[in-house]
């Protein structure tokens, strides 16, 4: 199975908010206090729309931290990690 979440829900005439509103009330919170948040990549290519725990989304809120979905975000720690291999070896020259 190689379907994305809003194929799934688009297929069940489900919108995301309405999932996640569900979630959170099956998990015993009123809505006022969600378990989970939906969150969209800040990158502009990606766009990509994913769930974030409270605790998560409230560190990106309040720190600042961009918006990345999984994907990006690992992307960008890679490209970091190649990065700071590449200044080591650059300045032992």
């Amino acid at each position: 199975m190689n379907k994305n979440i809003t194929e799934i829900l688009e297929q069940a005439g489900v919108t995301i908010d309405e999932l996640v509103f569900a979630i959170n009330i099956a998990g015993g919170r009123d809505p006022g206090r969600p378990i989970i948040y939906t969150e969209k990549c800040e990158i502009a290519t990606c766009g990509t729309l994913f769930f974030s725990v409270t605790q998560d989304h409230f560190m990106r809120v309040n720190n600042n931290h961009p918006t990345h979905c999984p994907k990006c975000r690992e992307a960008i720690r890679r490209q970091k990690k190649a990065d700071l291999k590449r200044n080591k070896y650059s300045n032992n020259k």
